[in-house]
């Protein structure tokens, strides 16, 4: 996966090469100060790493029949505290989502463990 910075960052990434190249070139220290702060968050937001996080399926049953609904947990355990969470089930062909979402969101504080419940269907070995 490719982290990419937000509109916003790129922004302040910009407002902050200008302000700096327009410092050396006019000779203007005040214009450093004020590029300053976005210089800041840049490298803040650079020190970022990517969220550690635990995730587990556990079905209620090992064996099934075809067209059976099976109980199933999700469950999600992070390492650290996430901000924002984005989960997308990709269910194999024959396997369907019959209770549950299959793309939502969340957010997890560090140490907090979260068990969605979803019930699938196996319609096809």
């Amino acid at each position: 996966m490719t982290r990419r910075g937000s509109a916003r960052i790129e922004g302040y990434a910009v407002l902050a090469a200008v302000a700096l190249l327009a410092a050396l070139a006019l000779r203007r220290p005040e214009l450093a100060v004020v590029a300053a702060p976005f210089v800041l968050v840049l490298a803040v937001g650079t020190r970022a790493g990517e969220p550690e996080l635990d995730a587990a399926l556990t079905l209620s049953t090992s064996r099934t029949l075809e067209g059976d609904d099976v109980e199933a947990t999700l469950v999600l355990a992070p390492v650290s505290a996430v901000g924002r969470l984005e989960v997308f089930l990709d269910l194999p062909d024959g396997v369907d989502l019959v209770d549950g979402e299959r793309a939502f969101g969340l957010r997890l504080g560090a140490a907090e463990e979260r068990a969605v419940p979803l019930t699938l269907r196996c319609s096809r070995w």
